[in-house]
């Protein structure tokens, strides 16, 4: 990783610490599991490939793969789901306003050791936040090794 990636990632890490932290609508279990279905639903419609997925409390991860049969940006596929999902989750909450911030954090992988970083980083987060002492005892997580969900 150059050094100007390190400082992008970091970069990217100290706003989401920075975040208002007692905003924590993704917490509430149906609106956890309701992200993880839109996933689905997602890439179904727009040709795009979640095989990593974490809802934390206040944020969400994932490793996004380009299909070759995607016709819709990352931006527009990402788009469609925070709409669905804002809209949804704040009729569960019985609010109103924004639910999720305007911009996405992505991060393009151009090697597979970085890859693997990235996985690894998606798959500890509920531990390195102090939630679980084990990546598998998080719920909010869909991992796909090899094609299958583990």
């Amino acid at each position: 990783m150059t050094e100007f990636e390190r400082g992008e990632f970091r970069r990217v890490e100290q706003i989401l610490e920075d975040a208002d932290n007692s905003i924590r609508f993704l917490e509430h279990p149906v609106i956890a599991a309701l992200i993880l279905t839109t996933f689905s639903f997602i890439e179904a419609d727009f040709g795009w490939r979640f095989p990593y997925i974490v809802v934390m409390p206040n944020h969400v991860h994932c490793l996004a793969c380009r299909q070759n049969t995607a016709e819709a940006s990352l931006e527009q596929a990402l788009g469609a789901l925070k709409k669905h999902t804002a809209l949804a989750g704040n009729r569960i909450l019985g609010r109103h306003g924004r639910f999720w911030v305007d911009e996405n954090f992505d991060y393009w992988c151009r090697t597979a050791e970085r890859v693997m970083r990235v996985r690894e980083y998606i798959r500890c987060n509920p531990v390195k936040a102090g939630l679980v002492k084990h990546w598998r005892e998080w719920k909010w997580l869909r991992i796909e090794e090899d094609g299958e969900s583990a």
